[in-house]
């Protein structure tokens, strides 16, 4: 994404790889065989599996289980293997049937693990990462509290790196167009765990209400290419006052000095009814008013 690469940050993500596979040989072998299978297939597997160690720890889950996610990552697409080459590397739409071939490779995966010595964490993702909150995701229609955390974790990986992928057939999105959709598909993934996955990633969607470290709310106003974690976002609001201020740009930043962002906030605590016109004006440089935008002063709290 532009950045220079951090080769401590680089080598930890490498020791952890190994760490999770370094009991299973065979979990090498599988991984090495989708390479020769399907080059995306396989670098997509191991971008997962980097994206899954690192929301896991963010997280703050142990050591073992950011492991398993780990392996996970590397192995929740394994069931590819099953599907011919031509139908993984066609370059247009698939059609209804072929769909269904490609959607068998949840449980295909699965049933070709199932003698192998891998944790119940490693299974569930591999079976259950396309499955989505509101029951409509297979391969079993799961829903709600019946979906794991680790298996949303996959699921929110898994579809940041495949959109953010360069493919024939599509466009690559960036960063923050990527998760402006996520964040829009109602019903398809945790929303807490993806407000997690963009701390942890420091990259936030354009218009995004968010509260600084400075205790102000302000809208992410850019996506910063050569510097991801460097966006710009526009403050323009005090909580603990419950009044608005004049805009002001900041430059978010990545370390401890400076301000950054430290929560993600839900517009309809603040602004409900109203958060479209708030964003609107916000990000043409116009300072909201509650006289402008209705009386909101019985409906916000304070922090």
């Amino acid at each position: 994404m532009g950045k220079a690469l951090e080769r401590r940050a680089m080598t930890a993500v490498v020791d952890d790889i190994c760490d999770s596979v370094g009991d299973d040989p065979t979990a090498v072998l599988k991984v090495t065989r989708l390479k020769k299978k399907n080059e995306y297939t396989y670098l997509h597997c191991v971008a997962v599996s980097a994206l899954m160690i690192a929301l896991g720890r963010h997280l703050k889950l142990g050591e073992d289980t950011v492991r398993e996610l780990g392996l996970a990552g590397l192995l929740h697409d394994i069931g590819k293997m099953t599907i011919p080459t031509d139908l993984l590397e066609k370059p247009g739409r698939l059609t209804a049937a072929e769909f269904e071939i490609v959607r068998a490779h949840p449980e295909n995966g699965y049933a070709m693990l199932m003698e192998d010595n891998m944790s119940s964490i490693v299974h569930d993702v591999i079976l259950h990462h396309h499955e989505k909150l509101d029951g409509s995701g297979y391969p079993h229609r799961l829903s709600g509290d019946s979906i794991t955390l680790h298996a949303r974790i996959g699921a929110i990986c898994d579809v940041y790196d495949a959109v953010t992928s360069k493919r024939s057939y599509k466009r690559q999105w960036t960063p923050s167009e990527a998760l402006t959709q996520m964040r829009s598909w109602t019903g398809h993934f945790d929303p807490e765990i993806l407000d997690a996955f963009m701390r942890c990633i420091s990259i936030y969607p354009i218009g995004l209400l968010v509260r600084l470290r400075s205790n102000r709310l302000a809208v992410i106003l850019t996506e910063n290419v050569t510097r991801p974690t460097e966006a710009m976002a526009r403050a323009f609001y005090l909580p603990r006052e419950l009044q608005f201020i004049e805009p002001a740009d900041v430059r978010l930043s990545s370390g401890l000095k400076g301000d950054a962002v430290v929560e993600i906030e839900d517009p309809e605590r603040w602004f409900p009814g109203e958060w479209e016109g708030v964003r609107d004006a916000v990000l043409s440089g116009q300072q909201p008013t509650f006289a402008t935008l209705g009386d909101l002063s019985a409906a916000t709290v304070a922090s």
